[in-house]
């Protein structure tokens, strides 16, 4: 086919040809950089979420490498879905081998789903159950075996059985004999959309439940703390405005026996300096809700003060 022939494409294939290459772009290059930022950082290194991210750029960099290539990848003259059955794909340079390559790097992202689903596991172990890291190392190459082990195994597969050939944009499970008549559908090949869901679909609806679930349990996790540590500080601010009250009523006292006498000098002063210290404190008590608890700060100077008169 000529390039001329692709000038002629669909309108709708030139926008489905064109659309994701900026999208898959910009994610490629946001992936890469968090790939980057966790591999040059031994302290993000250390760390299992930062590793799970590390996985899960990876995985986003193939699968948007093979979308950015898109239609680039089908083989060249492929008829258009939206044309009159001879205009050809936007872009269609490819060739058969090049069509199952996309289309094996497009599977992977269902390992990008399931590192998703990981990385949910980590904060259910660490926030909701408060697994400490020597607990968590042992189950931790579960996170990447599985998500791994699941996208190389079905892209493996699907190569195979000979299941990908093209959609409009890119190729994935979509077995060739479908749009040629001279082939015929394997035993395989006819349950493909099975296979899809399988390999993809139902995946994802599975791993936005599993996700969703746990999000609701760490919500209500934190909801519950966030009540508590409420409750607690109700409680402190009442039990210091109280200690305060009573530091001052007390030291209102002593100033009342010194002035009527009845206290030395030297135990007046040093009971007069400790009272002035108190109704500052008293005094500061509304505007600072950070001042320590008076109780355990002024007590013990105030009881020497006296006990030395």
């Amino acid at each position: 086919m000529t390039s001329s022939s692709s000038l002629s494409s669909p309108t709708k294939s030139i926008i489905l040809a064109t659309a994701p290459k900026l999208t898959s772009l910009l994610s490629a290059i946001g992936s890469s950089l968090i790939l980057f930022k966790v591999v040059c950082s031994p302290k993000n290194r250390s760390q299992t979420m930062h590793r799970i991210m590390a996985c899960i750029s990876l995985v986003d960099i193939l699968t948007s490498s093979a979308m950015f290539l898109g239609s680039i990848m089908i083989p060249r003259g492929t008829p258009s879905w939206f044309g009159d059955g001879t205009q050809p794909i936007f872009w269609a340079v490819g060739t058969k081998r090049t069509c199952d390559m996309a289309g094996y790097l497009g599977q992977l992202q269902v390992g990008g789903v399931l590192f998703n689903a990981s990385l949910a596991t980590y904060y259910l172990l660490t926030v909701y159950y408060g697994w400490n890291d020597v607990k968590l190392k042992k189950v931790e190459w579960l996170f990447y075996v599985i998500p791994f082990g699941y996208a190389l195994a079905t892209s493996t597969f699907a190569a195979a059985t000979n299941m990908y050939g093209h959609v409009e944009w890119t190729c994935w499970i979509l077995p060739e004999a479908l749009f040629d008549d001279g082939l015929e559908l394997t035993n395989i090949q006819r349950h493909f959309q099975m296979i899809q869901w399988l390999f993809l679909f139902g995946v994802v609806w599975l791993c936005i439940l599993y996700v969703s679930i746990i999000f609701a349990l760490l919500y209500k996790k934190m909801k519950r703390l966030e009540r508590r540590m409420n409750r607690y500080s109700i409680y402190s601010v009442n039990v210091s405005r109280v200690s305060c009250e009573f530091q001052s009523s007390v030291a209102s006292q002593v100033i009342a026996q010194e002035g009527e006498g009845e206290l030395d000098d030297s135990t007046g002063s040093a009971a007069r300096a400790v009272a002035r210290m108190k109704f500052e404190r008293a005094g500061s008590f509304e505007t600072d809700s950070n001042v320590s608890n008076p109780v355990t700060d002024r007590q013990p100077q105030f009881s020497d003060a006296l006990s030395n008169g």
